[in-house]
This record gives structure tokens, C-alpha cells and sequence, in this order.
């Protein structure tokens, strides 16, 4: 189900949890749009400074899985097909979930959640109350009229409901990564680039010794980018192909990964002429 996608929403409303299991198919390739637009917007503030696309869609799952205990009746839809194994390692906090949450169920735009990180999620806000208000109103999915004072408590139950990821920002241990084991440096190099807006892909072929071919995964030119980094001599060669792409350095989530990268880079250098032995991360990656 795509947002804005409303043509279909009654009868998926309708459906029992039998034609839920049956027909339920999520359309990942159309959402990309979409979740790029909530990484942009939430990135921009400096309580998240990078996130990737897949750790937003994970963080959906497992917030949807979170209300789904919350609800009367319980939902074994959302508990059996939005429950990750884990939440996304980055943790995102309360003020960014319950915009993700507001977000998945078209109540905000991804343009509104600038700034959501110095609000009270918009629940002390009246004109942003009364346009969720209008917008909640006009959705199939809410039969029922709501009024702002429902509107304003749920915000306040969505707050509480997720108070906990304030403790998993606050107990997340820095990774470490050992500069002499090639394939732990690869990895972090190949994470990285998951962290890049995945539009940038493509432009940042210029790294790659030869043409890359047409029918190239996702996965694939992840993972080659990776080898090139890790592999590669010059650290020069490498900064000049990345400023080929300037859309990186526009984004302040982009630049603080690549940047990131850099730093390893010149640490994994530095340890294969005098054998430092860790590098740690201020911000998980």
C-alpha cells in the first residue's frame, strides 16, 4: 500500500487478517521516493545525523510493531508482518519516531519535519494541529471525525509509547573497528555507502575502474564501491571522484558519512605504515 495511494484504501480497510496474509505485497521500488524524502528531513537536524533508507523502513516495522501491543483488539497483522528481528541499530529517538509514525499514516509531510527535533512534536502547535486535525478527517483510514483535543492526547500516547528509545540512544556503545582485518574495514565501507541517499548510487560510479554493467544490483554496486575504497592507494584519487558528485556535499547527512569514511581511510593508511590497532566511532554507522 502506497501512501497517497487512496483509490484503494476502502476495500483494503475491509480486508480480515486471512486476506491480509494473502494479498498483503509490499511495493518497496515505488516507496524509495518516499523514505528518501523522511531521511532528508529528519537528517537535516543534528539530533540524527545519518540514517539510510532501509534503517527508516525498519524503524516503520518495528515502531508498528511497538503500537500493535498497544492496541485494543491487538493486531496480529502488524505483529506477525511488521516485527523486525531488531529496531535499526541507529536508534532515532522519541521526537524522530513519532514523526515516522505521523508520517506513515500521511498526517504530516516530510517538508513539516524540519525542525521536529527542537518541538513537542507539534502537539503545543495549533495551526500544525489543526491541519493534522483536517488531514486525519479527510483519510479513509479514520472513519470517525476527530477533534484537536483527540488529536493533541494522541500525540502525547504516541510520546510515551516510545519514551524508551530516548534509553537505547542513550545506551549505544560506539563500534569498533580493528584496522588489520580487511573484511571488517570492506564492511564498514560497503555500510557506509548503504547510508548514502541511494540516488547518489549510480553517480558514484566515476570510483569504479571500468563500465559498469547495465544490469548491475543495488547490492552489487555496494559492494564494488567498497573494494574500491578499501583497496584503493590514493586517498586524492578517491576525494577527486567523490567531488564529481556535488549533490554529496549538499546534504548534511551525506557529507558527515562520507567525511567519516575519509577518517578511516587515512586511519587504515596510517596503521599499514606504523600498525595502529582500532579505530572507534563517535557516531554509529
Amino acid at each position: 500500500m502506497l501512501p497517497g495511494d487512496e483509490g484503494s484504501l476502502h476495500h483494503i480497510i475491509r480486508r480480515d487478517e486471512v486476506d491480509w496474509d494473502r494479498a498483503f505485497v509490499p511495493q518497496y521500488g515505488r516507496l524509495r521516493s518516499w523514505l528518501t524524502a523522511a531521511r532528508r528531513a529528519l537528517t537535516e537536524s543534528r539530533h540524527l545525523p545519518t540514517v539510510s533508507t532501509e534503517d527508516l523502513e525498519l524503524q516503520i516495522k518495528y515502531l508498528l510493531s511497538a503500537l500493535s501491543q498497544h492496541a485494543s483488539p491487538p493486531s496480529a497483522f502488524l505483529s506477525s508482518n511488521c516485527a523486525p528481528s531488531e529496531p535499526s541499530y541507529r536508534p532515532f529517538g522519541t521526537k524522530a519516531s513519532v514523526a515516522l509514525i505521523c508520517y506513515a499514516f500521511m498526517v504530516i509531510k516530510a517538508c513539516e519535519m524540519n525542525g521536529y527535533d527542537q518541538k513537542e512534536i507539534w502537539a503545543l502547535d495549533d495551526v500544525a494541529l489543526r491541519t493534522m486535525v483536517l488531514r486525519l478527517n479527510d483519510s479513509p483510514l479514520f472513519p470517525a471525525q476527530v477533534t484537536l483535543s483527540q488529536v493533541h492526547s494522541l500525540i502525547v500516547g504516541l510520546q510515551r509509547a516510545f519514551q524508551v528509545e530516548e534509553i537505547r540512544v542513550a545506551s549505544t556503545k560506539p563500534q569498533i573497528l580493528y584496522l588489520d582485518q580487511d573484511s571488517q574495514i570492506e564492511n564498514y565501507y560497503r555500510s557506509a555507502f548503504s547510508a548514502l541517499d541511494p540516488e547518489l548510487l549510480p553517480k558514484l560510479s566515476v570510483m569504479m575502474p571500468r563500465r559498469t554493467p547495465a544490469n548491475v544490483t543495488p547490492e552489487d554496486s555496494l559492494t564494488a564501491l567498497a573494494k574500491v575504497f578499501l583497496v584503493s592507494d590514493s586517498v586524492k584519487d578517491l576525494e577527486a571522484a567523490v567531488a564529481q558528485v556535488p549533490e554529496i556535499w549538499a546534504s548534511r547527512s551525506d557529507r558527515f558519512v562520507v567525511t567519516e569514511m575519509f577518517h578511516v581511510k587515512a586511519w587504515h593508511h596510517a596503521y599499514l605504515r606504523r600498525s595502529y590497532g582500532e579505530f572507534l566511532f563517535t557516531e554509529p554507522l
